[in-house]
This record gives C-alpha cells, sequence and structure tokens, in this order.
C-alpha cells in the first residue's frame, strides 16, 4: 500500500469532499437533505461529499493507493464508490479549500472511505502529531484501489451515521 497522504482535515460544515482532479464542488455535493444526511454521503460520480458527526473538528485522515481491497476489521464503518479520473488525481478538500492532491493514474477507482470512532473528539487543541497519536477519537482512511467496485454504498456498519444531523422538516 502506497501512503498518498496523512495529515489534518477541518470539517467545516460537517464534511469534506473526495473530487475527481478537474472537478470542482457543484450544489449536487451541497444537497443535503433530510435522507442523504441519514446516509452521511452523497455520491454524483465525480465527487463524494462525506458527512462528519462533529461540526467544525479537526480529524485525522490517511489516504493510500492499493492493489487490492482494505480489510475493514478495525472501522465502524466503511463506503466504496466508483470515480473515474481523467486528470490522474484525486482533490480531498474541506469546504474551505483543498487540502491534498492524490497523485494516481487516470483511470476508474474504487474508493474506500473507513470511519474510526465515530462522534470521538478532543476538546483540546491538538497538534498535528498529537492527533495523528489520539486513535481514540474520530478519524478516517481512504483507500484507492484501480478498478471498478459493483458493490457501492455501505460494505460495513449501520447503514444510517449514529446521529442525523438534519432535523425532520
Amino acid at each position: 500500500m502506497k501512503k498518498l497522504y496523512s495529515g489534518n482535515i477541518f470539517a467545516d460544515h460537517s464534511q469534506f469532499y473526495l473530487l475527481e482532479g478537474s472537478f470542482e464542488v457543484s450544489d449536487s455535493l451541497y444537497d443535503w437533505n433530510l435522507e442523504n444526511g441519514k446516509l452521511g454521503y452523497i455520491n454524483n460520480y465525480e465527487g463524494i461529499a462525506i458527512l462528519t458527526l462533529g461540526d467544525s473538528w479537526v480529524y485525522w485522515i490517511e489516504a493510500f493507493l492499493s492493489q487490492i481491497p482494505p480489510t475493514l476489521e478495525d472501522c465502524e464503518r466503511a463506503l466504496v464508490f466508483n470515480i473515474n479520473t481523467s486528470s490522474g488525481g484525486i482533490k480531498l478538500r474541506s469546504p474551505a479549500f483543498e487540502v491534498a492532491h492524490l497523485s494516481v493514474s487516470p483511470g476508474q477507482y474504487a474508493i474506500y472511505i473507513l470511519y474510526y470512532n465515530l462522534g470521538k473528539d478532543s476538546e483540546e487543541e491538538l497538534s498535528d502529531e498529537e492527533l495523528e497519536r489520539r486513535t481514540d477519537l474520530e478519524r478516517y482512511k481512504i483507500v484507492l484501489v484501480p478498478g471498478k467496485t459493483t458493490n457501492e454504498g455501505v460494505i460495513k456498519g449501520s447503514k444510517y451515521l449514529p446521529d442525523c444531523v438534519f432535523d425532520e422538516e
């Protein structure tokens, strides 16, 4: 497994994105409603919006390129989606700014999003080194695998996030 990125991401408005390298965040990825808010994601095949449990929390996130799907035994929840990158990259970004550009060859990828310690946050501000060591806090692992999956959506854990941040209207 090749590491593409490790660092923090500030999930402003309880979300972050994985986007095909030439794609920009569009209204379709901001279309949070009760159903996709409960699911915790929006996928439009050029981008994926991921809902986090904490609003304006800083999370540790790691991204990898692998030839095989990740093992899911340690995570609480896992999603997988297909994305096709013609630009040779995937952007990891918060609503406010791009965090990292994950350089990969152009082509089709299955993107696995693994969730750990949902809803666990620190009351104190942590340095990157401290945040990386705090494996008891909510964090994410992204694994890109060349090819395509036929089983998109939730592949481990509950269909819905434990605490939906959206209220019924």
